[in-house]
């Protein structure tokens, strides 16, 4: 099958959840399928961690490189076009509402489909977060009409879902196909004792937060762990380590707290803390950091909105929720204490496979 891909920015590295999904599509769709890959040549976000090319994929940017031509790029238009007449693609994935007015266009010409990757419900998000005040009512009738016009949306959570159905979306048009997670590497202890020597952990309890701190939900738990969380009386004896890029103070060790910026190998990071915190109240998709932290096997404190997307029943003992902050230093010091191996069943392992996630996602084109 022939498939047309077309993102509004250019996935340069993996460092966070939208780039992240997009590669992992795009890898695993391509086993079976050649995909012709068009993209706005911006990249919202750079990382030391680059992609590599993917096998069956034709890489297309197309400029100019200027950020406000993501939500429309004539240019990208015409040369999509001028694909689409050229090598007739069975179908057509867009990622994100807004560059459904491409295969909408598109589809209005030839008649091929166009299946819609939602990242997230945007104008939700943008409400929650309060980021667009004046436009969130053109952004909700813009993506609306996206969801209409597709032929099917690929929603990452059930709770996307359900509000879209109340939206007045077909529940015949949406299809469940969630984040997903890597099986991570076995722990490279001589990577891991580095880190601990650096920091001095030996004999410390670590507890982990990660993800990239320009996006407002993430620096908004950063500063909850900060100033909050890791100053409770309980948690004198305890090291928050805080990973991921753009951080919004200097690298380096503020009393308990240790925040290190852009990792190489964050799975060493996941693998030498004892449990992880999400303490997110905003955004939406699936937290990838949660993902990759069960499937090491980590214990996780998160809030309900940090863990949507996460089906409890397959996630077992391992996800806590709890939606006070006030509770977060008495939920990590009990977890903490308790002595036992946590371990992940092999249910979760098989639902957030990124192989199996993606066929799920052919079987629906």
């Amino acid at each position: 099958m022939k498939l047309l891909y077309i993102t509004p920015f250019d996935i340069k590295s993996v460092s966070c959840g939208a780039y992240i999904r997009i590669y992992n599509i795009l890898k695993y769709l391509s086993r079976n399928n050649k995909v012709d890959y068009y993209f706005h040549n911006y990249a919202q976000l750079d990382s030391k961690e680059k992609i590599k090319n993917i096998k069956n994929v034709k890489f297309k940017p197309v400029g100019p490189s200027i950020r406000m031509f993501q939500f429309f790029n004539p240019f990208l238009l015409s040369k999509l076009m001028s694909a689409t007449s050229k090598e007739k693609p069975d179908k057509i994935i867009v990622s994100f509402p807004w560059t459904a007015i491409y295969a909408k266009i598109l589809k209005s010409i030839t008649g091929t489909p166009y299946y819609l990757d939602l990242h997230n419900v945007e104008y939700k998000r943008f409400k929650e977060q309060k980021k667009f005040p004046l436009l969130n009512g053109i952004f909700k009738t813009v993506e609306l009409s996206a969801y209409k016009s597709a032929d099917k949306i690929f929603c990452v959570s059930k709770e996307d879902m359900n509000f879209l159905k109340k939206q007045g979306i077909p529940k015949t048009k949406l299809v469940e196909i969630p984040n997903g997670s890597p099986t991570p590497k076995p722990p490279v202890k001589s990577r891991i004792n580095k880190i601990k020597k650096k920091y001095s952990l030996k004999n410390k309890k670590v507890v982990l937060f990660f993800g990239n701190y320009s996006y407002p939900p993430n620096l908004d738990a950063f500063n909850k762990i900060l100033n909050k969380i890791s100053k409770h009386k309980l948690m004198s004896n305890t090291v928050f380590m805080l990973v991921g890029p753009s951080p919004p103070i200097e690298r380096g060790v503020y009393d308990n707290v240790i925040v290190t910026g852009e990792v190489p190998v964050i799975e060493d990071y996941i693998h030498l803390s004892d449990m992880i915190v999400t303490p997110i109240m905003s955004g939406g998709g699936t937290r990838l950091k949660i993902l990759e932290g069960l499937m090491c096997s980590k214990p996780v404190l998160s809030t309900s909105k940090g863990a949507e997307g996460i089906d409890k029943k397959v996630s077992g003992n391992l996800l806590s929720i709890e939606n006070k902050i006030s509770a977060f230093p008495k939920k990590i010091k009990a977890t903490l204490s308790k002595s036992k191996k946590y371990k992940l069943n092999k249910q979760f392992k098989d639902k957030y496979s990124w192989e199996k996630i993606v066929k799920k996602m052919e079987a629906n084109l």
